[in-house]
Formats: structure tokens, sequence, C-alpha cells
């Protein structure tokens, strides 16, 4: 008869009695809301919009704010899973031990997230409802690609604050960044990428800005299913030559070649037609 030994789990405060995560999530939700509202605003003003402007330049608001919400609901689920899968715990309450601490950093990290995210909604879409590619305080800042640029920036940070700085504080695994966050350094530059040929979109080619605004969503897509895949085992470049060879894989992985390959396709469209003269 043989004997089964089962080796005790490390625990982890429940994800309701951690305060980070509690008070994060009540600034996601306050988010979500604002978007939920300003889509319903936009609903009841529809006769008023579709009048005041010609043709589809309505557009470009719904397409704007469809990628707000997928923006937030898809980093909300992701920064959800972290803390249930572990990584962390480090912040976990029965852990911390002052304010001045390296764990702290990720806190600051994720207001700089959320404040990405609160001007990402607001500026883009008051950009939008004037008709202007330019925000009110820098002349890219009515651009969704100069905002997506911020984000995948402040989701490197963070990468940076969980796999490299904090566990080596805390005498937690080490050797973990890379695997975990090349795709973080990867889609941040085919963000600056996206930038420089997005930018040049003319504020009147609406079905441009739609087409800018789906490679967008492929590209952030795209960054989720790649964080999907990785395993902290798998060394980044194996991790990265999986994406092109061998082309049997699981389905993650295909849809992560296809959103790219949507990425790519739309991005190049939206950046040469949008930017010519009627």
């Amino acid at each position: 008869m043989s004997i089964h030994v089962r080796m005790p789990q490390q625990e982890h405060t429940p994800l309701g009695d951690n305060p980070h995560w509690v008070f994060v999530s009540f600034l996601y939700a306050f988010i979500a809301a604002d978007i939920a509202g300003r889509f319903s605003s936009l609903s009841s003003h529809w006769s008023e919009y579709a009048n005041s402007r010609p043709g589809f330049s309505h557009v470009p608001i719904w397409s704007h704010l469809t990628l707000a919400a997928f923006l937030v609901a898809t980093s909300w689920l992701g920064w959800t899973l972290t803390f249930m899968d572990g990584d962390v715990t480090a912040l976990d309450i029965r852990k911390l031990r002052g304010v001045i601490a390296p764990t702290s950093l990720l806190l600051i990290v994720d207001f700089w997230t959320l404040g990405t995210y609160f001007a990402f909604v607001a500026v883009v879409n008051d950009a939008r409802l004037s008709g202007s590619n330019e925000g009110t305080w820098s002349r890219h800042s009515g651009l969704a690609a100069y905002w997506m640029l911020w984000v995948l920036g402040a989701y490197l940070a963070w990468d940076f604050c969980v796999y490299f700085l904090i566990p080596r504080f805390t005498h937690r695994a080490k050797g973990r960044f890379w695997a975990q966050s090349w795709m973080s350094l990867f889609c941040l530059a085919l963000a600056l990428a996206a930038f420089l040929w997005l930018g040049r979109i003319r504020a009147d080619r609406p079905f441009s800005i739609l087409a800018a605004d789906i490679s967008l969503l492929a590209l952030l897509l795209f960054y989720r299913s790649l964080k999907q895949l990785a395993k902290s085992s798998v060394p980044a470049w194996n991790q990265f030559k999986k994406m092109i060879f061998p082309l049997a894989g699981h389905w993650e992985l295909w849809f992560a070649r296809v959103v790219f390959f949507i990425f790519v396709i739309l991005g190049a469209i939206a950046g040469f037609y949008g930017h010519h003269y009627r």
C-alpha cells in the first residue's frame, strides 16, 4: 500500500481581503463606469451627432470607446490573474512592512497605468468629438496610438517591478524577468512603430481611423495572448521562436498569429490611405 503525502500549498490572502487589489479594482470600476456613461451619452445624442457631422465622421467616436473598453477589461483580467497566480504575493497584506519599500512601487505603477487609462478615455474622446487629432495639452495626445504607447510602457514598468525588482528584495525565485516580460518590450516597440505610422492619419478620414483603432485592438489582444502563453520555465528566445515555427500549435498560439497579422495589415492600410488628401 502506498501512502500519498499532500504537500502544503502556499497560502495567499483572498482577493477580497487584499487592500491593494480592492482599492485598485475600485478605480478600474470607475473607469469602466466612465466608458459606459460615454457610450450612453453617445447613444442618446446619436441623431444630433449624425445630423451635425458629415458622412461617417461619428464612427471614430464609437471605435475609440470600444477600444477603451477592451483595454480596461483585458487589463483588469490580466492584472487580477497575476494576484491569483501568486505573481504579486509580495503585496499580500501579511507581508507588507512599510510604506517606503520596493513593493510600494507597484502601487505607484498601478496608479500610473490607471491614470493613463483615464487620460486615454477622456482626451481622445474629446478630440474626436471636436473632429480633431490634437489633444488639449499635446499635439499628439488626441491619437489613440499615442496612449497605447504609454500604456505598454506602463506594462513594462509593472513587469520590471513584479518579475525583477521585487524578487531581488524578497528572495523569491530569480531569472523570470525576460521569460515573463519579453512580450512587453516587443509590443512596446510595435506600439512605437504604430504611433509613428498611424500618427499621420488625417482627422477627416473616419474609416482610416476606424481601421487604425482595430489595428491597435489587435495589438492589445496580441500582447494579452503572448502573456497568456508565457511560461517562466521557457526562455524568452524560445518563446519568440515558437511564434514563427513550427506552424502547428495550440489555438492560443494561432490566435496570437492571427491578431498580429490583423495588426500589421490594417495598420499598414490605415496609415497608407489615411494621410492622403482627397
